[in-house]
């Protein structure tokens, strides 16, 4: 396999990214566990859990748990149909939002790079209003030799598009680094992005992150 230039992989995620390091309002640190399962060349399950400090990673403000099967429709789509609780802690207050969500998603490989396209229809029950919204990530990797490790650097970018106010109000855009622990076992470390569209303008927070996935 090519060693890909890691200063051609910097210049391509700063690209992606704008530059929005410059324009945060508050760091949070993320961090998530997944348990894969593959049953068979067609079905899967993913188990995870995801944990976040908030405020400056003062304190600790959110978690969730998603399980969500999934079936290959062709060699490159895959269709899942999963759940997700999550609990989320404002001024003290804790609030829970349970949502059924569908993916879809497509995947290429071409020449070393792979690129991912996911939209997931999400339904949110939430404690005020539930809501419908769509999710649409494309995420790029392509894995890199040093020495005789390999690393997977990836970016992501992500819309959110809320179906019951007809309005797109969440972006997130990230850059990463996925490292092999052992054969069954990876962690990836990233940098995230995120803006929020408030009732009058967007706001922005950034996060550095960690998933730690286990593969069975």
């Amino acid at each position: 396999m090519r060693t890909v230039s890691m200063a051609a992989c910097a210049g391509m995620l700063w690209v992606i990214l704008g530059g929005g390091v410059y324009a945060s309002d508050s760091w949070q640190y993320w961090n998530a566990l997944a348990f894969d399962y593959t049953m068979n060349e067609n079905t899967a399950v993913r188990i995870s859990s995801e944990q976040r400090w908030l405020d400056g990673m003062s304190y600790f403000g959110l978690y969730n748990v998603m399980v969500v099967p999934s079936v290959k429709l062709t060699k490159q789509v895959s269709l899942g149909a999963g759940y997700r609780l999550e609990r989320s802690e404002k001024d003290e207050l804790w609030a829970t939002e349970n949502r059924l969500l569908v993916p879809l998603t497509s995947m290429w490989s071409f020449q070393g790079w792979t690129v991912q396209w996911r939209n997931q229809l999400e339904y949110r029950d939430l404690q005020i209003r539930d809501r419908w919204r769509i999710r649409e990530r494309i995420a790029i990797n392509r894995p890199v030799l040093i020495g005789r490790l390999e690393v997977r650097p990836f970016v992501f970018e992500e819309l959110f598009y809320d179906l019951t106010l007809g309005q797109r109000n969440q972006n997130r855009a990230a850059v990463g680094v996925g490292l092999p622990l052992s054969r069954n076992m990876e962690v990836n470390l990233f940098y995230i992005s995120r803006a929020d569209r408030g009732a009058f303008d967007w706001s922005s927070i950034q996060a550095l992150g960690t998933e730690w996935v286990f593969k069975f």
